[in-house]
């Protein structure tokens, strides 16, 4: 991937005869947009007007040369990738309305150690007061884990590897259950609250 960075002008045009097949926008002045237009063999193969960070594009066939317009003076930031590839993340002020609830945990207990075996094991209850889950893989083997008894190791979205730690807050209230291939395989679980 390569980014480059540039303070446009305004009114600015830049122009870069550069091949890829994935266009990223990555960064443009607060409250700001531009206009982006990519070539192939001398034709437009993509045009997107108003257009802000995060903007993205793959036309097929990819493309060799890419052109980005401004109105207003403003950084402009982009990636060029021959694959797919890019940034999460946001470059500008974010505001949030209203509150986020935080759930804090006081006190953390160890719970009794589950033996995990080859049919599926609940190993915590629902609880809505419970913030935190901690599973810990104390075997030699992988540990599959589940919100329910039809868990298998085939249909698990969730592999504990020999020795990995799982720290868990998103579903931290929810019932778990747990399979593996043999029979007596232990997991250590802490819970938060």
């Amino acid at each position: 991937m390569r980014t480059h960075r540039q303070l446009m002008p305004d009114n600015g045009v830049w122009i870069m005869a550069e091949p890829g097949r994935h266009f990223r926008l990555i960064e443009v002045g607060a409250g700001q947009y531009v206009n982006v237009t990519l070539f192939r063999n001398g034709l437009s193969v993509y045009e997107a007007e108003g257009v802000e960070s995060g903007f993205w594009a793959e036309p097929d066939g990819g493309f060799d040369r890419w052109q980005v317009t401004t109105q207003q003076t403003q950084p402009v930031k982009v990636a060029i990738t021959a694959g797919r590839g890019g940034y999460d993340r946001v470059a500008q002020n974010v505001n949030v309305q209203g509150q986020i609830a935080l759930k804090q945990v006081s006190k953390l207990t160890t719970l009794p150690v589950a033996l995990i075996g080859s049919k599926p094991v609940k190993v915590v209850e629902a609880d809505s007061s419970r913030g935190l889950l901690r599973f810990y893989n104390g075997s030699l083997e992988d540990i599959y884990l589940g919100g329910d008894a039809a868990v298998t190791i085939d249909n698990s979205p969730m592999r504990l590897p020999p020795g990995a730690l799982l720290s868990e807050s998103d579903a931290a209230c929810a019932a778990w259950w747990a399979v593996t291939q043999f029979d007596d395989k232990p997991l250590r679980i802490m819970e938060g609250r």
